[in-house]
């Protein structure tokens, strides 16, 4: 995975599978922009994740667990900006 990776959507969501990714630095920034469409974004064991943008209509679901930090792993950072859409974080499909 590169230090930073920017997605774009007018109408439709994205179905992202990093779960085999090998991150290249310590801190990676997965930015997602959407109109109408949410993002599905699965990440790879042993790293930390962040979540943060912004969603008029539609939440944030993280897999229990996912939010606890692990020290000295790298970290991805989920920036979401949605009108119509959430964002759905996992491990595992």
């Amino acid at each position: 995975m590169p230090r930073n990776a920017y997605f774009v959507s007018i109408i439709g969501g994205a179905d992202l599978d990093f779960s085999e990714a090998r991150v290249a630095s310590p801190e990676v920034t997965v930015t997602k922009i959407a109109l109408i469409g949410g993002i599905h974004l699965r990440v790879p064991d042993g790293v930390n994740v962040t979540v943060s943008g912004f969603r008029l209509q539609g939440g944030t679901h993280l897999e229990p667990g996912l939010l606890t930090p692990s020290p000295g792993a790298p970290t991805i950072r989920i920036r979401g900006y949605a009108l119509n859409g959430g964002i759905r974080i996992s491990r595992l499909g």
